[in-house]
């Protein structure tokens, strides 16, 4: 790879939703493609993945369908649950229809990777209807052995968080399990993002899901909070160095590329001057024969 740095390769829920074990692999640059009519679920299985992908927060619903950009506020690093979508979190594990489950235990990850790392962010989550009980865990995975993370039991059950933790207490340290969203974002802003605190990658959650919402295509939306949020959230990516790294080896890689391109012709006209030098040094050998021959004659 060009530029070794950790990005997605492959996304993955267990018993969630509708699904008991779903496994997708991203395209080279980590991104992935849902395809398919209305109503077939895409917005709701792209909502499994969307907490984990950027603050971990499972409180306000993502690709928000609110009618104004403005209760999406740029400056909150607090996301807030609305009862305006259903295609909530606690939905989308118990999942819909006459096959919906009363209670269940599951779980949603992705896998980060890059030549010397791989990391796997997760949720798991315990719900019941009648909400008399219901628990959620976040973990972060920083192993090279990413695939022995186990999520059931030898039955075929997924673990609740006592389960999980003790099934995967193998990876010692690099395993690290946390009790609220707001933990899970700080280790992951720091550790994975790079970033100094989980506000900054709050901010950045933010302008993501303003980004991502569908009343952009309304027709009625506010643009105006969309840049404001982009600015806040621009601030903090300056201030710990992503963007003038990311900047300088894109200059060095240009020059890096011009000068290829420079020795590429050099190459070239060295190429075309013996190439002409032979074709030279040939004809004088033939018009020193042919004077040789006259002359002998």
């Amino acid at each position: 790879m060009e530029n070794d740095y950790l990005h997605p390769v492959s996304y993955h829920l267990r018993n969630f939703g509708q699904y008991l074990q779903l496994d997708l692999e991203a395209a080279t640059a980590g991104n992935l493609t849902l395809l398919g009519a209305n109503a077939v679920g895409k917005t709701t299985l792209a909502n499994a993945f969307y907490p984990v992908l950027i603050d971990g927060s499972i409180a306000t619903p993502n690709f928000n369908p609110a009618r104004s950009s403005d209760t999406v506020s740029a400056n909150s690093t607090n996301p807030r649950n609305t009862t305006r979508d259903k295609r909530t979190f606690n939905s989308m594990l118990l999942g819909w229809g006459p096959s919906q489950y009363q209670v269940r235990t599951g779980y949603t990850y992705m896998v980060m990777a890059s030549t010397k790392r791989q990391v796997v962010l997760g949720i798991g989550a315990h719900r019941q209807t009648d909400g008399k009980k219901s628990a959620t865990w976040w973990f972060v995975l920083d192993s090279r052995s990413v695939a022995d993370l186990t999520c059931f039991d030898a039955a075929g059950q997924a673990l609740d968080k006592t389960g999980f933790c003790d099934a995967n207490a193998g990876f010692g340290e690099e395993l690290q399990v946390f009790d609220t969203w707001q933990a899970y974002r700080g280790a992951v802003a720091r550790d994975i993002y790079g970033f100094d605190s989980g506000e900054a990658l709050g901010k950045l959650a933010n302008a993501y899901r303003l980004l991502a919402s569908p009343i952009l295509t309304g027709g009625n939306a506010r643009f105006a909070p969309i840049p404001n949020a982009l600015r806040m959230a621009q601030e903090p990516i300056d201030r710990v160095g992503i963007i003038e790294p990311l900047a300088k080896s894109q200059q060095n890689l240009n020059q890096t590329l011009a000068l290829q391109h420079e020795l590429q012709n050099g190459l070239d006209r060295l190429a075309h001057i013996k190439k002409a030098q032979f074709w030279g040094n040939l004809n004088r050998l033939n018009d020193a024969d042919g004077l040789l021959l006259s002359t002998r004659n």
